[in-house]
């Protein structure tokens, strides 16, 4: 039996010199080309009740004679096509640059195109404007400035120092364009109708005005349509409807970039940064406002849950220590007030820190809050992964030993190392009136602590008989009760064998770099609503939880879009 490809096709003269020249078309050989063809035509799709081919042959031409679609900007023409192809589900078999053989300076691109039988060629492709609106928008835009700038670049010598402004322009024309291509695209996207139905009324189209949205491209004018009811009190913007823009005025782009700029810098050192180095232009009314949404958001979306869900756990994660400390800030109209850092961290079974979930919380009566939201983090981490060790580290605070004592009556309760050695240090001073035998003895029973598997007892006994060799001092009495309450906290030689935390210094530098490095700038007074919020975006960012709190926020705002 012969196969299709072994039989003898008559073929003119016209098919085989386009078979000759199958080099111009960009196959390899002539076999290639007739593969091509055969698989395009037998390529049939099927669905449930038809068999079907739907296929179209697209000539695509500039607009002008002597434009030649060539080099980086013929690249850009494919490439955006076939985007807009693939968008829009089109399967494209040929894709072709060349010239026209009547008009030797034109560049026509020529495009097999495979569609749904439900879909026309117009509903495809121009229906909607796609492949005539915000892409040629943005290409001719593009096109344009950077064959000027090129033009003007080679009037210089070219060096370093012209480079920078060189980037400078270029950045500004890339800017210019998608501002083009939105505003376009926004103008596509306006309602047109006369009469529309919104929440069950009926809308008439009254008038059109001028509106104004911040972009990360810069800020953005266009005419919209306004609509009005009989019924309704207040008119209606079905641009804005769709869009969701935060005020009306923000996308949510540049949302994000006002947010995670704010939380590491105050609103005028953000809006400076943004007229040097950034093509939107906020002013420091517009960022407040922005960050007043997002805070409400933050205390009442309920988020927490969802990124607890999502915390990754590493497999080699061993053991879980928790802690927490406070530090002080200052608050309108009621002074210095002690603000709370909380942090959670994974070890592996060499000690070594993997991941560290960072909590920030205002002053706070009892500290409610921080604690409430620690246990819920624990609750969600050890549901994941079993820990083969538990460790809470403190200072001496009285309510935090309370409230592990409480919550993780079985955890490994460790007083911080570094708190105990102040302590040690203040008693050398008090138990000695030489500075040199006080360092001395000091240095000693620090190692002693640290190192001997009872240097707790021993340094505790030591206390006492040098307190029977001095006069009696009720500081001393103090600095001893530490000691032996939290004697059974101090099994240091313990937990540095069992590669265990002995130190709280991830929740020290928490105070600072979560709290401090934002909080504490020169003249800073706080708000409780308005510090919550920074210190939740800035814990957000420590804790590597950006993107999954970002994709959130979109997803309440526009449900289908996280479907």
């Amino acid at each position: 039996m012969t196969t299709l490809t072994q039989k003898n096709f008559l073929i003119s003269f016209d098919q085989k010199r386009f078979l000759e020249n199958y080099r111009q078309w960009g196959f390899i050989d002539q076999s290639s080309i007739v593969r091509e063809a055969l698989t395009l035509l037998m390529d049939l799709k099927k669905l449930a009740y038809v068999v079907w081919q739907c296929k179209y042959h697209i000539v695509w031409c500039p607009k002008y004679r002597f434009r030649i679609l060539k080099g980086e900007v013929g690249k850009s023409v494919r490439d955006i096509i076939k985007q807009l192809c693939k968008w829009k589900k089109v399967e494209m078999g040929v894709r072709l640059i060349l010239r026209d053989k009547l008009h030797v300076k034109w560049v026509v691109s020529i495009f097999m195109l495979t569609l749904c039988d439900k879909y026309t060629i117009f509903g495809h492709i121009w229906k909607h404007g796609a492949s005539r609106g915000v892409s040629s928008a943005i290409i001719s835009t593009v096109r344009a400035d950077v064959v000027e700038q090129l033009s003007s670049i080679d009037k210089y010598p070219f060096d370093g120092a012209r480079i920078q402004y060189v980037e400078k322009q270029f950045i500004e024309t890339l800017g210019k364009s998608g501002a083009s291509g939105l505003s376009e695209l926004f103008l596509k996207n306006d309602e047109r109708a006369k009469t529309i139905i919104h929440d069950g009324q009926k809308h008439y189209r009254k008038f059109v005005a001028l509106g104004r949205y911040l972009t990360l491209l810069g800020e953005i004018s266009l005419k919209r349509g306004i609509y009005q009811s009989n019924k309704a009190n207040r008119s209606i913007c079905p641009l804005e409807v769709k869009l969701k823009f935060i005020n009306d005025y923000v996308s949510f782009a540049a949302a994000e970039y006002i947010c995670y700029s704010l939380a590491s810098m105050t609103s005028r050192e953000f809006v400076k940064h943004c007229k040097k180095w950034t093509l939107m232009k906020p002013s420091e009314g517009t960022a407040k406002r922005v960050l007043e949404y997002v805070g409400d958001f933050l205390e009442t979306s309920g988020f927490l849950h969802t990124m607890q869900s999502k915390q990754a756990v590493s497999k080699k994660a061993v053991t879980l220590a928790m802690s927490m400390d406070s530090t002080s800030v200052l608050i309108r109209k009621e002074g210095w007030r002690q603000a709370t850092a909380a942090t959670l961290s994974t070890y592996d079974a060499g000690g070594n820190r993997l991941d560290t979930v960072y909590i920030g919380r205002m002053p706070e009566k009892g500290k409610i809050q921080a604690k409430r939201h620690l246990e819920k983090e624990v609750e969600a981490i050890t549901k994941k992964h079993q820990f083969k060790y538990i460790v809470c580290i403190a200072d001496g605070a009285r309510d935090l030993w309370l409230f592990f004592r409480n919550k993780y009556p079985d955890a490994i309760h460790v007083i911080d190392f570094f708190h105990v050695c102040e302590h040690l240090s203040k008693l050398s001073e008090l138990l000695f009136k030489d500075s040199s035998d006080a360092k001395a003895w000091y240095k000693k029973h620090r190692t002693i602590l640290k190192e001997d598997p009872t240097g707790a007892s021993k340094v505790i006994r030591a206390v006492r008989y040098r307190r029977s060799k001095t006069k009696e001092n009720p500081e001393i009495e103090v600095e001893l009760k530490y000691l032996q309450r939290n004697r059974r906290r101090m099994n240091y030689f313990e937990l540095q064998q069992n590669k265990l935390p002995i130190g709280s210094g991830v929740v020290e530098a928490a105070c600072k770099n979560l709290i401090g490095a934002r909080m504490k700038k020169s003249g800073m007074r706080w708000t409780i609503n308005g510090g919550q919020t920074v210190l939740t975006l800035r814990s957000l960012m420590l804790s590597n939880r950006w993107e999954h709190f970002w994709t959130f926020f979109v997803n309440r705002h526009f449900p289908e879009f996280g479907t």
